[in-house]
């Protein structure tokens, strides 16, 4: 019997992002090994390695396994277009962020696709400016529909022909 795939809620593709970030910081330091053996000692830039593969071996053959394909690529897609940013507790947000209350950032998304997606037909969704921002924003899909934008709201059982 074939596994079935498995999508992972944001949060948890966010943490797992974290490791694959974490995998790419040790290889940096794999650049200057005289650097990294330096900062760390002989024995802990040895662990830091080990550990490294051991977060690699769980990511590969634990994670993708139990996930899929699908989503595995989809969260190494991610994880290439994120880069480990540090911040103190008590600083406030950096320049360009601010703080929105995900259940606030869904709402206000799910209102401007009622107002702006009804029974949408654009063949090219993907080139849409809205789809492009809920993509970005990793809002979650109303249906998967292959060939239609997933964001599309079909009204007044009107049946949208995308493909």
């Amino acid at each position: 019997m074939e596994k079935q795939e498995r999508k992972l809620p944001r949060n948890l593709r966010e943490r797992i992002i974290a490791f694959a970030l974490l995998i790419s910081q040790v290889k940096k330091f794999e650049q200057d090994e005289a650097l990294a053996k330096d900062v760390f000692g002989t024995k802990g830039w040895g662990w830091l390695k080990t550990a490294r593969s051991f977060l690699v071996k769980a990511l590969q053959e634990g994670l993708a396994k139990q996930v899929g394909a699908e989503e595995w690529n989809r969260i190494v897609r991610m994880a290439e277009q994120h880069e480990l940013f540090v911040t103190t507790k008590a600083a406030p947000e950096p320049p360009g962020f601010v703080t929105v209350n995900q259940q606030h950032l869904f709402d206000l998304a799910e209102l401007a696709i009622w107002q702006h997606c009804q029974n949408c037909n654009i063949k090219k969704f993907k080139a849409c400016n809205r789809y492009k921002v809920y993509n970005s924003m990793d809002l979650p899909a109303a249906h998967m529909d292959k060939g239609c934008c997933p964001y599309r709201v079909e009204v007044d059982n009107t049946k949208v022909e995308c493909i």
